[in-house]
């Protein structure tokens, strides 16, 4: 059995943790041949990006290439555009019935990111998506450099800007994720 991307990256006590390491973990897995990220228009008051894959040409008896182009906004905070650009790469590892393969499923997605789970039942695409920046989270905010952050934040050793400095995500995920709760809930999830 493989070891996750999760299990892979709750090792890692240095932060703050390389979009090129979890870019390179996905590579890796085969899910896609090529990850392109890059700045884009969206409202940076969203914490909101896009994910577009598609097969490239391929020389006659070649498997077709998966590219992927992810877009985050360029006026959102380095923080925002690190968990965006995560929460969007980890959606390479979604399985095929959690994607938005044609232009309807893609207008049934944009329906249900608009309202909250509690309102209605959503489809599995925007479950994915809504779990998908915590899993984020648990990737820029390792298991193994919580165990050594939290005794020094809760020592008052460290202050929660510092360790977001550090980690280059915004205060307030870094806030969660010190809760004597978050590793309970990185673990479910």
């Amino acid at each position: 059995m493989s070891i996750t991307i999760y299990e892979s990256f709750a090792a890692h006590t240095k932060l703050p943790v390389k979009l090129r390491d979890v870019r390179d973990f996905i590579l890796g897995r085969g899910a896609a041949a090529r990850i392109e990220r890059y700045p884009t228009e969206l409202d940076p008051s969203l914490l909101r990006g896009g994910m577009h894959s598609y097969y490239d040409l391929a020389p006659p008896y070649a498997e077709r290439p998966l590219i992927v182009r992810i877009g985050y906004p360029k006026e959102a905070s380095e923080g925002v555009q690190r968990l965006i650009q995560v929460k969007e790469m980890l959606h390479v590892l979604d399985p095929a019935d959690a994607t938005s393969p044609t232009k309807g499923d893609v207008e049934t997605l944009i329906g249900d990111l608009l309202v909250r789970e509690a309102e209605r039942e959503i489809g599995l695409a925007a479950h994915e998506d809504h779990t998908k920046l915590l899993n984020a989270l648990c990737i820029l905010m390792p298991r193994d450099a919580l165990d050594i952050i939290r005794p020094a934040y809760k020592r008052g050793d460290l202050t929660v800007d510092e360790i977001a400095a550090e980690a280059k995500i915004p205060k307030a995920y870094v806030t969660a994720t010190l809760t004597d709760h978050w590793r309970d809930l990185a673990e479910r999830i």
